[in-house]
């Protein structure tokens, strides 16, 4: 395939143009490249299916999904339902009783929570048992107490904490320990 002549001397604004020629053979390639040599910008492909991958024009991909909106949080999720504090063996104390145990100002909050932990021995013996330790009494064992606050110290940057207290029943205090001692102490943001 020869092209033919290429008048580029008329300027204006139509296109300017392109020659495109297939050539199966670098010799052939080479030979048209030098036949239209300064006459236009040339385009040389070695087959119809070089071309129409050239002409055809690239797919684009998918576009991408939409970048996430970081300036939303999801919102708390709801608390479960209260189960009112009673029908249970040991009832809790009525959930009205947190407003007398619990601050929350602007500067601090600060919830109070106290918890005995009881024992309770029961007896059954037989006159073995009672001959050996002699006759025991079923009683009330106070194991130890638990004084906890926890709370909120509301500065610039906030600090979460909670502190627990613990004092020992008299017979669960061991020789040279102390009766009173902390079990939990925790600060951070």
């Amino acid at each position: 395939m020869i092209p033919a002549a290429v008048d580029l001397s008329t300027g204006g604004p139509e296109p300017f143009p392109l020659l495109i020629a297939v050539a199966a053979s670098a010799e052939q390639r080479v030979r048209l490249a030098e036949l239209v040599d300064d006459v236009a910008p040339l385009l040389l492909v070695s087959s119809l299916d070089e071309l129409r991958k050239l002409l055809v024009p690239a797919q684009q991909p998918p576009p991408a999904s939409p970048r996430p909106n970081t300036d939303y949080a999801e919102p708390d999720p709801q608390a479960p339902p209260v189960v009112p504090a009673t029908s249970f063996v040991m009832p809790d104390v009525p959930d009205d009783w947190n407003h007398f145990t619990s601050y929350d100002g602007r500067r601090f909050s600060v919830r109070f929570s106290v918890v005995a932990i009881l024992d309770y021995n029961a007896f059954s013996q037989d006159d073995e048992s009672v001959k050996q330790v002699g006759e025991q009494e079923n009683q009330w064992d106070l194991r130890t107490w638990r004084l906890m606050t926890r709370g909120r110290l509301k500065f610039a940057h906030p600090v979460d904490y909670f502190v627990s207290l613990e004092v020992k029943g008299k017979d669960h205090v061991g020789d040279g320990d102390s009766k009173v001692g902390f079990t939990d102490l925790e600060i951070g943001p």
